[in-house]
């Protein structure tokens, strides 16, 4: 799937508060892989740079960059609302269990907010859906006490009751790799790759730009890398 990247610029920009203090400098999709057209987001909070959208192919890879990993199910209740024009959710899930937790602030069978937006690369928890995810704390202007899914929809999975997971990344390399993976294999995972934090300087003004004049020389489709 071909990512919008004034979009993803748009919702980085809102989901970390820049543009409101002209201090920071505004968040960009930069270019991962310009063969496959793969897009990153980075958004600016607290003077550094956090990952918003991270193209991963591996539970190792969601490991290394997930502070938080738990199971829980949805408790029915999503709220969309807006902000600067935007459609965001308010998602309720209720937790189930707690594979990682780096800063030791979640207690099992609570209720968590999970802070989504309204579009494909982020489908919403439906209700008594039972879903393992990626997450991190959220902080930004948005919303107060809530959490977001790292990689998007890319760390989070439907869960079986026979203990199997399912990405919901269809579209994704990370699908094809985890097709026979159970909880079994995150928790392994978890025990082999630690938790390594995201945080880094902002980037200059002058990186932004060129990251921006980069993107735009990115092919619109698979047909046109092909030619």
């Amino acid at each position: 799937m071909k990512l919008k990247p004034i979009y993803l610029i748009c919702l980085a920009l809102l989901i970390t508060g820049c543009g409101v203090n002209n201090e920071k400098v505004a968040s960009t999709s930069e270019v991962t892989n310009k063969n496959n057209a793969a897009i990153e987001v980075s958004k600016v909070s607290n003077d550094y740079n956090y990952l918003l959208f991270h193209n991963v192919s591996t539970i190792d890879d969601l490991a290394e960059v997930s502070p938080i990993v738990i199971t829980a199910k949805g408790s029915g209740v999503s709220e969309e609302f807006m902000y600067k024009d935007l459609s965001f959710y308010k998602t309720r899930v209720k937790m189930n269990d707690i594979f990682r937790d780096e800063f030791n602030n979640l207690d099992k069978d609570l209720e968590i907010t999970i802070l989504q937006n309204d579009g494909d690369m982020d489908p919403k928890i439906q209700n008594n859906e039972t879903v393992l995810l990626f997450l991190e704390k959220y902080e930004g202007p948005i919303i107060e006490d809530a959490y977001v899914i790292i990689g998007m929809k890319q760390g989070q999975f439907k869960y079986n009751n026979d203990g199997t997971i399912m990405s919901k990344a269809n579209d994704f390399e990370l699908s094809r790799n985890t097709k026979n993976d159970n909880l079994k294999s995150v928790e392994s995972a978890l025990e082999k790759v630690p938790y390594v934090n995201q945080k880094r300087k902002p980037r200059t003004k002058e990186e932004i730009e060129a990251l921006n004049k980069a993107e735009e020389q990115l092919p619109e489709s698979k047909d046109d890398i092909n030619n």
